[in-house]
């Protein structure tokens, strides 16, 4: 436990912003490609995702 302690680095969390939106897409690609963590097959691109999220901002 003092180990994990020791070398834990600080993370800050907060709500998302409408320009997070590149980094957040190029997250989920990134577990889509990996598999098994989300029932999507395919990437999604960038303007897709706008398309989605563009009422919310």
């Amino acid at each position: 436990m003092f180990l994990f302690v020791a070398f834990a680095k600080k993370i800050n969390i907060r709500i998302s912003k409408y320009e997070d939106i590149e980094a957040i897409v190029e997250i989920y690609n990134q577990a889509i490609a990996a598999g098994k963590k989300t029932a999507d097959i395919m990437p999604f691109s960038l303007n897709d995702q706008e398309l989605v999220w563009r009422p919310y901002a």
